[in-house]
């Protein structure tokens, strides 16, 4: 193993990953390691006795902290839309236990990286991957005491009250999470009342925008468009998820006019996407007054019914640059 060209390989993909987090100015902290040797043996040995052909996915871990809930989401389908994912492991929340959720992510290592990867790890049973791991700050801070306490100490923990007492806190950092994005929602219906764009702008998006101090020259400069209602109404998410996905095409930090350009297009394409269903409705009346005079055509029409909207209902899932507006 040569560890020195591993934390190479490291250092690339998680200056890669944070150069394309902060094009979109989202509040976040990468980590990362190398498995040390100790660790590795450990593991590989253990894996090994049940299955033979084992190969370790996870030399490399990097890991995403992020300062907002819904963030998780949006970086987990974006930030590293380009590479290849090979598995993942994520949990389902569920109504009635308290327990960690997984968001884990094992990707390909790229190309640009991969021959140096190759060099390091040898002949060792090893996959060409890495591990990405996204969590919340709460998150974290959690999953960090419970690794060391619990998991790498379990004979320790005797006592099942205290255990899920110590696993309940997981509750109570998901209430406060939920709790932040509740109160961030109710500033944005004061800004919109108010008629305050650019602090409406601000709780709207979350993320660090250059030059956000005053209200835009490109706000004042498009008087016919209502921006109010533009950033009121526009999805956060899919706004941020189209930036990310394109941050090669971004300066290193953020523009207003960037944000705003989006938001405009993900409208736009909203009210297509509206117009497009209320036209699958119409059509669907089409068809039952033609099944009304002929079964037979009825049934030939409801297939292209269905098929059409299940086309439309793919527009809202496309990529901005799938559609003209």
């Amino acid at each position: 193993m040569d560890y020195e060209k591993l934390e190479r390989v490291l250092s690339e993909l998680k200056q890669v990953i944070a150069q394309r987090m902060s094009s979109v100015g989202l509040y976040y902290n990468v980590f990362g390691r190398v498995k040390s040797a100790g660790s590795l043996k450990e593991k590989i040995q253990r894996k090994t006795k049940s299955n033979p052909n084992y190969h370790l996915q996870d030399v490399i871990g990097i890991r995403i902290v992020l300062y907002f809930a819904d963030d998780v989401e949006l970086v987990s389908k974006f930030v590293l839309s380009d590479f290849n994912l090979r598995n993942t492991s994520i949990d389902e929340k569920k109504p009635n236990e308290i327990s960690a959720i997984r968001n884990n992510y094992v990707y390909e290592i790229p190309a640009f990286v991969r021959k140096i990867f190759c060099e390091g790890i040898g002949d060792n049973p090893i996959d060409n991957t890495f591990e990405l791991q996204i969590r919340t700050i709460n998150s974290e801070c959690w999953h960090e005491i419970n690794h060391d306490y619990i998991y790498k100490a379990t004979a320790n923990w005797n006592n099942a009250g205290l255990e899920r007492q110590f696993n309940s806190i997981l509750t109570s950092y998901e209430i406060i999470e939920t709790s932040t994005l509740n109160v961030f929602s109710s500033m944005c219906n004061e800004f919109y009342e108010r008629k305050d764009i650019l602090n409406l702008l601000k709780f709207k998006f979350r993320i660090r925008i250059q030059n956000i101090r005053q209200l835009p020259d490109y706000i004042t400069k498009n008087p016919e468009t209502n921006f109010l209602e533009v950033i009121y109404k526009v999805e956060r998410n899919k706004v941020l998820g189209a930036l990310l996905e394109a941050t090669c095409h971004h300066e290193p930090e953020l523009e207003i006019e960037d944000l705003l350009n989006e938001c405009l297009k993900q409208l736009k394409m909203k009210k297509m996407f509206e117009t497009k269903l209320e036209e699958a409705e119409s059509f669907k009346d089409i068809i039952k007054n033609i099944e009304g005079l002929n079964p037979l055509l009825g049934t030939i029409h409801d297939e292209m019914y269905l098929e059409y909207r299940k086309f439309i209902e793919g527009l809202d899932e496309a990529k901005p640059t799938e559609l003209i507006i």
